[in-house]
């Protein structure tokens, strides 16, 4: 391969090349094709200054492996880095047929530096993706919903990081919201999503994939019920709050400080193209990002994960265009210990019996106060409440199914061959034998 140049290009310019490319194109290519450009009309004047092409339309060397995997690109990848101080837009075109790849970093007044030996790395460590302390443990998550559910979830998302910020004011009180949030205050998030953009950290992210009519719908009963059902979120009694195991991931995203939006396209069978959309939130210990895809209009996945894998996915991207994004999520979650969880949490539940209080009014009592306790400090919620509800939890977290094309499925729980029992007062399962319900504190006859 010969020695690669830069090249300084608008977008129109771009498009232009076709008029030098008189084979088929590919659907990723950006070019426009001219087949019936007219021999002896001059060429742009920037193709000759550049030194893309003589007066005669003949391609120089250094620039035809660029020219060709513009006109044959099978995969593409465009990378938007944003923080308060700086952005920065990086794109990538490969094709699988010349096996090489080329690079375009977008600069001032539509123009892109273009090569096909570019260097990438430098732009990651600029918004420190490559460094973080991963001071907080993280449990990697990944949860897959439909539309209504996502806006749902995404909106007590942001109005539990809101209460958990003004709890740490000294002398605010906002008690009405302990008990849950009902649908007006969902509701609310919507309108702001629209009206306030920016203002609604979740929902915003989720935003950029979606169009506003997502957030002008009324809240759906349909998706709380869902929702609730699957353990992501808690039905309080026409009012809701997230699982704590969610609770605590939200929380852990209070000052974001680099924000990614990636678009990932690539050709499959008969040349339809798959679109893979990205948008992302990173803070200093966590990577926050819903995913969205062609092929699934209509659903999206949530993943919560390490700073570090925000590197990990945008460097693996850059590096190699054609890998499917969803792979590289996957392989973080394979390395979480998700697997263990449920046995963790039943552990915990065994634990309830031995803490040492004998008498079940008490005790009861005692569960309820350790709730209340829960709301108003995150960080200091007892594992003895959360216990419960992680375990429905674990339902809804996302397994990876190597046998089904690696696909995101929800896994629910398999029934087992005992009949499991609820309290008759709030619905929460019962432990076999229990007195009382860990959930109201409602007595079990």
């Amino acid at each position: 391969m010969s020695d690669k140049i830069s090249y300084t290009l608008t977008g129109r310019q771009i498009s232009d090349l076709g008029i030098l490319w008189k084979e088929d194109l590919t659907p990723l290519s950006p070019l426009d094709f001219q087949s019936n450009y007219p021999e002896g009309k001059n060429y742009p004047d920037y193709f000759l200054k550049e030194g893309i092409c003589d007066e005669s339309g003949s391609v120089g060397d250094s620039f035809k492996e660029i020219l060709e995997v513009f006109a044959l690109p099978t995969s593409y990848v465009n990378i938007v880095f944003l923080s308060d101080t700086k952005e920065n837009n990086i794109s990538k075109y490969y094709s699988d047929s010349l096996s090489r790849s080329i690079t375009m970093l977008e600069g001032e007044d539509d123009s892109f530096a273009v090569g096909a030996s570019l260097k990438t790395s430098w732009i990651t460590s600029a918004y420190g993706l490559d460094t973080g302390a991963n001071e907080i443990e993280i449990k990697p998550l990944a949860i897959e919903l439909n539309i209504k559910e996502a806006v749902v979830f995404l909106a007590l998302c942001d109005l539990e990081r809101e209460l958990f910020l003004v709890s740490k004011i000294p002398d605010y009180s906002n008690d009405k919201f302990l008990s849950g949030f009902g649908k007006e205050a969902i509701k609310k998030v919507f309108s702001d999503v629209i009206e306030i953009p920016g203002y609604s950290l979740f929902s915003e992210v989720f935003r950029i994939l979606m169009t506003d009519d997502a957030f002008k719908s009324d809240v759906s009963d349909e998706a709380l019920n869902s929702l609730s059902k699957k353990g992501i979120i808690r039905d309080m009694g026409n009012s809701y709050h997230l699982n704590p195991l969610y609770r605590e991931s939200v929380v852990k995203y209070l000052v974001p400080d680099v924000a990614l939006d990636i678009t990932h396209l690539k050709t499959v069978e008969n040349d339809r193209v798959l679109e893979k959309r990205i948008s992302g939130i990173v803070s200093k210990d966590s990577f926050y990002s819903v995913m969205k895809s062609s092929d699934y209009p209509e659903k999206v996945s949530l993943f919560w994960l390490k700073r570090s894998d925000a590197f990990l996915l945008t460097d693996g991207l850059l590096k190699n265009p054609k890998t499917d994004p969803e792979s590289l999520f996957k392989a973080d979650l394979q390395k979480s210990d998700n697997s263990d969880a449920e046995s963790k949490f039943e552990n915990v539940v065994e634990a309830k019996e031995d803490i040492g209080i004998k008498d079940e009014t008490e005790a009861a009592e005692v569960l309820k106060v350790e709730e209340s306790k829960e709301f108003k400090d995150t960080n200091d919620s007892t594992e003895v409440l959360e216990a419960e509800d992680d375990i429905k939890a674990t339902e809804a977290v996302v397994v990876l199914d190597d046998q089904k094309s690696g696909q995101f499925q929800t896994s629910e729980k398999k029934e087992s061959g005992k009949k499991k029992n609820f309290c008759p007062e709030c619905g929460s399962p019962l432990k076999e034998g229990a007195k009382f319900c860990s959930e109201c504190g409602n007595k079990i006859a």
